[in-house]
């Protein structure tokens, strides 16, 4: 049996995407000693004293964590790595920018909000392209999962608003689950994982839209992904899922 080793104990909820998959292969999740990998579930940095005692900090290698980054991983993050890997950027200057862009929380757990430009640049807030797809009511979007050099591939059809935005409310079978990454040119697969690899997301979750100027463009990145609501998707079930992604997780993080 592997033995996973999660920090920091909080984020390992029991309804995580790592734990129902640890869960279908009958891995044991533990929170300190030796294990089969070691797994750092947070976008904070590793050496948050909110999560580890003081008196512990000295006993963790950052070396054998997955996600073993120096920075916390925000929407910022992503707006700043964008440009040197794929020699174009997703973010934009609200207060030179004119035309609509989304405003962004630095954090996780909101959605975008739509907002006309210029406007004064807001602390705590960061601001990105307008991205679509599509001249009808819906538009195309990828969820990426990694597992170490493995990507699996999730595409979703999303509802869009009158100004071309999607909405924060998802509807049922709108995902296919596992569509490959034949959508995707080799070079852009391979900036997709030098982009993972410069924030250092060895375990977590992309976003990515294909912008109706043919360019890809990463719009967002955690390492936490919660358990996935199937009745969004049309082509897998539960069990499936979780067979799939212990899969890559076993081949990417654990071959």
């Amino acid at each position: 049996m592997k033995t996973i080793l999660v920090q920091p104990q909080a984020n390992c909820a029991s309804e995580s995407k790592l734990a129902l998959i640890c869960k279908h292969r009958g891995w044991k999740i533990v929170h300190d000693g030796e294990a089969d990998l070691k797994v750092w579930l947070s976008d904070e940095p590793q050496y948050d004293r909110a999560f580890i005692r003081p008196s512990k900090l000295m006993l963790i290698d950052r070396r054998l964590f997955i996600n073993r980054r120096l920075h916390a991983i925000t929407k910022q993050t992503v707006n700043d790595v964008h440009v040197p890997v794929f020699g174009y950027g997703v973010g934009v200057d609200p207060e030179t920018h004119d035309g609509p862009c989304v405003r962004k929380r630095l954090d996780h757990g909101t959605h975008g909000k739509v907002i006309q430009c210029p406007e004064k640049r807001q602390r705590g807030f960061c601001y990105q392209k307008l991205l679509t797809n599509s001249p009808g009511d819906t538009m195309e979007e990828f969820r990426l999962d990694i597992y170490g050099p493995e990507i699996l591939n999730t595409l979703k059809y999303l509802q869009k608003d009158a100004v071309g935005f999607p909405p924060a409310k998802r509807q049922n079978a709108s995902f296919d689950f596992n569509v490959g990454l034949g959508m995707f040119s080799p070079e852009e697969v391979n900036c997709l994982r030098r982009f993972s690899m410069i924030i250092g997301l060895g375990f977590g979750s992309l976003d990515v839209i294909r912008h109706r100027d043919g360019l890809l463009y990463v719009i967002d990145a955690t390492t936490n992904t919660a358990a996935p609501t199937i009745s969004w998707y049309r082509n897998t079930t539960m069990e499936h899922y979780l067979a799939v992604s212990a899969a890559y997780f076993e081949r990417g993080l654990l071959g």
